[in-house]
């Protein structure tokens, strides 16, 4: 399910009063390539946030194994400043697929970055809001582009603070062995 259907299911199920229960099962593994090829970067129906003309804007970019993504949601939006929230661990490759791609993109960009645990019990929320806390007063734009739990983060994030936008870049190209088997399964309520 792409982030943006699953930010906007989560908007449409808390505004009726649902009480939402979610599960995301990890792969077993990854292929070489996720996607690629990224479409024009969208800010989610409804859930955009509200920007203040003369702030300056940073955004709050969940990294995955898709550099070029990223790469394109901060050609898109041009912020002041970037903060990279880089998955821990050493799962899947993690640091050579995903955070020595994006430490590259630091020659075009100016952007902090910062550990984040997608897998962990608040999928990384208190880690983003530190790092969005050192900003205050500055327009956010969020985007998840790695470990899907991420973006219940972001949605939590969000729902505390309405005028944070969230933000998201499809790819026109999935790899159809994406990923292969089911190891850890997490779920939660919102």
């Amino acid at each position: 399910m792409p982030r943006d259907a699953i930010w906007e299911s989560f908007f449409f199920l808390d505004f009726l009063g649902c009480k939402v229960a979610y599960i995301y099962h990890r792969p077993e593994s990854y292929a070489d390539w996720l996607s690629r090829d990224p479409e024009r970067p969208r800010l989610v129906y409804k859930l955009s946030g509200v920007a203040s003309l003369g702030t300056p804007t940073i955004l709050v970019a969940i990294t995955g194994y898709d550099a070029d993504r990223t790469r394109q949601v901060f050609n898109f939006l041009q912020p002041d400043l970037g903060l990279l929230g880089i998955q821990v661990g050493e799962q899947f490759e993690n640091e050579v697929r995903n955070a020595r791609q994006h430490l590259a993109i630091e020659e075009t960009f100016r952007f902090d970055h910062f550990s984040v645990d997608a897998y962990s019990p608040d999928h990384g929320q208190k880690a983003i809001v530190s790092e969005i806390e050192k900003h205050p007063g500055a327009n956010v734009v969020m985007s998840s582009l790695g470990p899907k739990p991420s973006a219940v983060a972001l949605y939590r994030i969000h729902k505390e603070h309405p005028s944070f936008g969230l933000c998201y870049a499809p790819s026109r190209e999935f790899n159809q062995y994406y990923s292969k088997g089911i190891s850890e399964s997490l779920f939660g309520w919102l």
